[in-house]
């Protein structure tokens, strides 16, 4: 599927449910940032000089947090598929670091993941699918210039150690062994709830839905 298949489909999507709501304000800000992403991933830099730099280590489970972060650090804790969690792929002007939340590789094929918590606010899988789908475009254009800038976790990244890279990844893509996740752990059982989200949930079934058979994307309510 192409870049422009992707765009093509995300616009469409949201566009029908702006005209039923008569406007943008079921999109939040990172919905807004992810869009103008997936329409020119040229906009994300990767001259970290000024930055904080790369991330130096494996980041550090929470404590007392029973949130998205500590969710994500569990997942990759419990399931070694994972090879690193919360790893910078560039810098959007204004806001910083790009993270995506999960990388894996299981039965060779890499997983891009983003998760979300509980359905509620900036939490819905919408904003996860929007995420997944602005990092791949920037992973699939770029995966050169991540590994010759060396985006990688400094310490015990479990892909290294693996021996695998960001090319691995560019490769997985073009062999179309490349699968995009959305994790939304306890959301799908509440969804008919969701008065509020019903234009994120349209939405999100109709980017699925045009994307089916062309790129790989799931949502699951828990985790598989």
């Amino acid at each position: 599927m192409t870049p422009k298949e992707i765009e093509d489909v995300v616009t469409q999507a949201i566009e029908k449910q702006v005209k039923l709501q008569s406007g943008e304000k079921w999109l939040n800000q990172e919905n807004k940032a992810c869009l103008q992403i997936i329409k020119n991933p040229d906009c994300i830099g990767f001259d970290h000089s000024h930055q904080h730099g790369l991330d130096k280590k494996e980041p550090p489970g929470p404590k007392n947090n029973h949130g998205e972060t500590s969710y994500r650090s569990e997942l990759y804790k419990r399931q070694e598929r994972w090879l690193d969690e919360e790893i910078t792929i560039g810098f959007f002007p204004c806001q910083g670091k790009k993270r995506i939340d999960l990388i894996g590789y299981e039965d060779g094929q890499f997983i891009l993941c983003e998760l979300k918590k509980d359905g509620k606010g900036s939490s819905h899988p919408f904003d996860a699918l929007l995420q997944v789908l602005a990092y791949y475009l920037i992973i699939r254009k770029n995966a050169k210039t991540l590994h010759d800038k060396e985006f990688y976790r400094r310490g015990t990244s479990r892909w290294q150690n693996r021996g695998l890279t960001w090319l691995d990844v560019k490769k997985s893509d073009e062999e179309n062994k490349l699968r995009l996740l959305v994790y939304a752990k306890k959301w799908s059982a509440k969804r008919a709830t969701f008065k509020a989200s019903k234009p994120k949930n349209d939405a999100m079934d109709e980017i699925i839905k045009g994307c089916a058979g062309k790129l790989q994307i799931d949502v699951d309510a828990e985790n598989d």
